[in-house]
């Protein structure tokens, strides 16, 4: 189904006509970098577990090569955003699905991430480190959920767009990613501040499910007749 366009008053035809067809394109853009970075994170993480067979030489587990590609993947969460703005200032409003479809990418990306990492490390007999980071990653499973559920069931009118602290929080956890991918992980107390980076995200995505869980359970303030 096409996508509304929202006119702006005092276009000609012709301005309009171009004001439309420029935010289709950053529409796109979005799309294209929403599904674009997790499709890359799954072929990563297949590589992870398939003990880097189908990567780069310098893109293997565990290389500069690869954080930093990471790093790159964990930035572009940003650019989908940019263009989905920039969409909106063209005419093309951000829908629900658009809403519910970037969080759930975000999820599966994390999860395709840190899940393909811990099961590679307790492979590698490195099991301490790996249950770490499977803990983590169903702690932040279960905060996710019901951070969903408080969504589900904000009052009518609520706000329910992310908040500071959950920004951060997805930066500290594609820093983690970074992290456990990186040379750093070849030493044990490397480790330790990969574990100890994801475990941050942990406590910070706690803070910000309280914190958020308030601001959905409060309607907002009548403005006065």
């Amino acid at each position: 189904m096409k996508r509304e366009y929202i006119a702006l008053e005092g276009l000609t035809d012709q301005e309009q006509h171009r004001r439309e067809r420029r935010g289709r394109w950053y529409r796109r853009g979005a799309d294209v970098v929403t599904y674009g970075r997790t499709i890359v994170g799954a072929a990563v993480s297949a590589g992870v577990l398939a003990g880097g067979v189908f990567l780069p030489n310098k893109l293997q587990y565990k290389t500069i090569g690869l954080a930093a590609g990471i790093a790159g993947l964990g930035m572009a969460d940003k650019g989908d955003g940019w263009l989905a703005r920039k969409a909106v200032l063209n005419g093309i409003p951000i829908t629900d699905a658009d809403k519910k479809k970037d969080p759930f990418q975000d999820k599966l990306f994390f999860h395709m991430l840190i899940g393909s990492i811990a099961l590679r490390e307790v492979l590698d007999g490195n099991k301490l480190y790996g249950s770490a980071l499977l803990a983590s990653q169903i702690g932040t499973a279960v905060r996710d959920h019901k951070m969903t559920q408080s969504r589900n069931n904000a009052v009518e009118g609520a706000e329910v767009q992310a908040i500071a602290i959950n920004k951060w929080k997805t930066g500290v956890q594609n820093l983690a990613h970074s992290e456990a991918v990186s040379p750093l992980a070849d030493y044990s107390w490397g480790q330790a501040v990969v574990a100890s980076t994801y475990i941050l995200s942990n406590v910070m995505g706690i803070v910000g499910y309280r914190q958020a869980d308030r601001i959905h359970r409060t309607a907002p303030m009548q403005e006065a007749a």
